[in-house]
């Protein structure tokens, strides 16, 4: 129970529900877990993990720092909030105890912000929901694109009063700016297309190993290697995968800061592609390339069980099992 003050008392899920009431499910999900009922969980550290990764902020309503029996618990926590790079907010009830071991994750010394991380100490309940509409009212398009008295105030003082000047650095300012972003986003395709071949690389060089072994004898041999590099190339294609969808997720931000930026400039080119090959059925790079991991990952495990195969076969031709 979270106890605001003498007239409201709120359990962590009131809280939620009433977050939910306010903003809109369409617009908030929460996925719950709770540590004092992870004993119903026969894995209790997969099914947090699982929430972790697929949640855009990790929210801590903190009532047990004080005992140290659950702190280790909170504490494995963190650490997967941060391995998976998660914005982290804490509502803590008591903050006498934020000195405390758990919180020298990343926390400032003054319980104020700071990267990527935040603790509060809210008063009422209205304090919570007033966090989550903030957070889910931040538009890029409002934040994007500084205002020309704003920038000219904060950057280029000097040309205050001559319109045409200050109007020519904004527009050239920003045009170079753009080209920047493009740049950023046509090098983060490179690093991505030279990972891809590095990939392409390995796993052909390693099927090129195992059939290369079938022409040794004994059959324990081909047997041993096609089962250890099948393993290792569905793990590469695994990580393979991962790595994907990491270049596509840190892509797509680039790209909606780039059709932010096109608004403002005489054509909208990649917002105008996007949504031409969106209605002509056009897949992107990033899907057709994901077929190359799957036939890879398939072919590993089809080595997997050739190699099994071959061992148990050799084992029992030579009386060992």
């Amino acid at each position: 129970t979270w106890d605001f003050n003498v007239n409201q008392k709120m359990s962590v899920d009131e809280i939620l529900k009433k977050v939910e009431d306010e903003i809109g499910k369409d617009k908030i999900y929460f996925y719950r877990f709770d540590l004092r009922k992870k004993e119903k969980y026969i894995n209790w550290h997969k099914q947090a993990k699982n929430k972790l990764k697929r949640c855009n902020q990790v929210v801590f309503f903190d009532t047990i720092s004080s005992d140290s029996e659950n702190v280790k618990h909170i504490n494995w926590e963190l650490k997967m909030a941060k391995k998976y790079n998660k914005r982290i907010v804490t509502f803590k009830k008591d903050m006498t105890y934020f000195s405390e071991k758990l919180y020298d994750r990343g926390y400032s010394g003054e319980k104020n912000k700071c990267i990527n991380r935040v603790a509060l100490h809210p008063k009422d309940v209205k304090e919570i929901v007033n966090h989550f509409k903030n957070e889910l009212n931040w538009r890029m398009s409002e934040n994007l694109i500084q205002p020309l008295d704003v920038f000219i105030d904060n950057k280029y003082p000097s040309t205050e009063g001559d319109e045409k000047k200050s109007m020519e650095i904004y527009k050239n300012m920003l045009l170079e700016q753009y080209r920047l972003m493009i740049e950023t986003s046509e090098k983060l395709m490179d690093r991505r297309q030279n990972s891809v071949n590095l990939y392409i690389t390995i796993c052909a060089a390693l099927l090129t190993l195992v059939g290369a072994t079938f022409s040794f004898q004994p059959s324990l041999i081909p047997g041993l290697i096609s089962f250890i590099v099948g393993f290792i190339i569905t793990i590469l294609c695994f990580n393979w995968l991962s790595l994907l969808d990491a270049y596509s997720l840190n892509n797509y931000g680039k790209f909606e800061v780039i059709n932010g930026i096109e608004k403002y400039l005489a054509a909208e080119m990649f917002q105008c592609e996007y949504k031409f090959n969106t209605l002509n059925g056009i897949k992107s790079y990033s899907t057709r390339e994901k077929k190359l991991p799957y036939i890879f990952m398939i072919l590993g495990v089809m080595m997997i069980i050739v190699g099994v195969t071959i061992l148990v076969t050799y084992f029992m031709k030579n009386n060992l099992l």
